[in-house]
């Protein structure tokens, strides 16, 4: 059976917002959700992961859940709290090398941490480096999506909403698994 992995983070930020979003206020204003609860509401519902998760089982995917976390608009993540999602969605992706066929991942692409103006990019180089250049590595974005280098050479695409207000995250969603299962045929 074919495996994907699922996980993201998202957050945006506003850098003339004084402080650190730290792990608790993460957790206190948005969520950090692991396991297959990152498919239920405990992340809201109708969200870009729900409308891949459609997609993935209908193709006969078997979904791979790793870590999923929302810290809201506001000032620079901490290192902390970036560190507990990356190696959230890494330490899974690690465990599964080998067994994994594809990525998708629910980015926002408007992170920066406290050292790291990239995360996103970070995030997917970082499972680009892990799993090699034959699993393909697929994200979904909001449209003022920072893109930087690094996320284009290391993705196999990029997939952003296409309106505003966002009524289409699980259209998005199901669009950005729909090119992940079509990459790994």
């Amino acid at each position: 059976m074919t495996r994907v992995l699922i996980g993201g983070f998202m957050h945006e930020v506003h850098t003339f917002v004084e402080g650190v979003l730290s792990l608790d206020d993460v957790r206190r204003n948005g969520y950090i959700v692991s396991g297959p609860d990152i498919f239920t509401d405990a992340i809201g519902a109708r969200q870009e992961v729900h409308g891949a998760l459609e997609i993935a089982l209908a193709n006969g995917v078997e979904p791979v859940p790793s870590l999923m976390a929302f810290g809201g608009v506001g000032a620079r993540v901490s290192d902390e709290a970036y560190a507990l999602m990356r190696s959230g969605i890494l330490d899974v992706a690690t465990r599964e090398r080998g067994r994994l066929d594809g990525v998708y991942l629910q980015l926002h692409g408007a992170m920066a941490t406290e050292s790291e103006d990239d995360p996103e990019g970070d995030i997917i180089e970082a499972l680009r480096t892990l799993l090699g250049s034959d699993v393909p590595i697929v994200a979904s974005f909001d449209l003022h999506c920072h893109t930087t280098d690094r996320m284009v050479r290391n993705a196999t695409a990029l997939v952003a909403y296409t309106t505003i207000p966002h009524v289409d995250f699980m259209k998005t969603g199901a669009r950005t698994m729909q090119i992940l299962v079509d990459a790994m045929a």
